[in-house]
């Protein structure tokens, strides 16, 4: 943590990349064309929807040369470009079941699974710049941080995640996120010039580009865009006070541009 005046600063060089996903190795062909992973004893979280408050926990992603694979809650439903678990037997080592895409070798291009925690957690008086955070994304918490000109994308949950008060969020890319920014409450946050974009393809409930959650008070959203997004553009909870929404831009979105 820094000091008000003296801030504790992360900057990354050209080309920097922190990512929240680990590698997975190891993998061996079984008789009906299911590719398994043995004894992996990573972070797990359910992926299935129907599981927890999806908003705040919305499960694993698993990334097979660097796309996507769905989630499907059985060996069963395995189908071309999807995967599973089966659960522990005993300790807490799992199975991963992989059906690849058609010609695609899990033992020869990368496969990784990212975990449900921020890459990078600004906590106080700190100033995160100039990063490209993957698989993972970036907490705000505590007070008088400052975020800025960041690309954060493919979070398996919100690409900004923030509390706390007297933040600074400007100038980031946040993209293929589970969600965009995910506030929960929070005061005295400015977050303008910020392109959220491709958020919420999930379809999980109640996130999007931006989700605020509840009791803001006094937050400046200024010049963001939000386009190309499944669900609402700028979403503000219950029982708020005091905040200006202006210049924003809300595009090509699923659902309302403001609610």
């Amino acid at each position: 943590a820094g000091e008000n005046g003296k801030p504790v600063t992360v900057e990354g060089e050209d080309g920097t990349v922190i990512t929240g996903a680990d590698p997975l190795q190891g993998w061996t062909r079984q008789a009906d064309g299911v590719w398994a992973l043995t004894n992996w004893t990573g972070a797990y979280k359910s992926p299935d929807l129907k599981q927890g408050d999806d908003r705040a926990t919305p499960g694993n992603l698993l990334f097979v040369d660097d796309e996507p694979m769905d989630f499907v809650r059985t060996r069963a439903e395995l189908a071309p470009g999807t995967w599973t678990t089966e659960p522990p037997r005993g300790g807490r080592a799992r199975t991963i079941l992989l059906a690849p895409l058609p010609g695609v070798d899990p033992g020869r291009v990368p496969v990784e699974i990212s975990e449900v925690r921020p890459a990078v957690t600004a906590v106080k008086f700190n100033c995160i710049r100039k990063l490209h955070v993957t698989r993972s994304g970036i907490g705000i918490i505590g007070m008088g941080n400052v975020v800025e000109d960041n690309t954060v994308d493919w979070s398996n949950g919100g690409c900004i995640g923030f509390s706390g008060t007297h933040h600074v969020v400007r100038r980031n890319q946040l993209l293929w996120g589970v969600g965009g920014l995910l506030g929960y409450g929070g005061s005295d946050l400015l977050f303008e010039n910020n392109r959220i974009a491709y958020c919420g393809w999930r379809n999980i409930p109640d996130t999007g580009p931006a989700k605020i959650i509840p009791a803001a008070i006094d937050n400046v959203l200024r010049n963001n865009e939000e386009c190309f997004n499944a669900g609402n553009g700028l979403w503000y909870d219950t029982n708020n006070e005091g905040n200006l929404f202006e210049g924003n831009v809300c595009h090509d979105n699923v659902g309302n541009g403001f609610m």
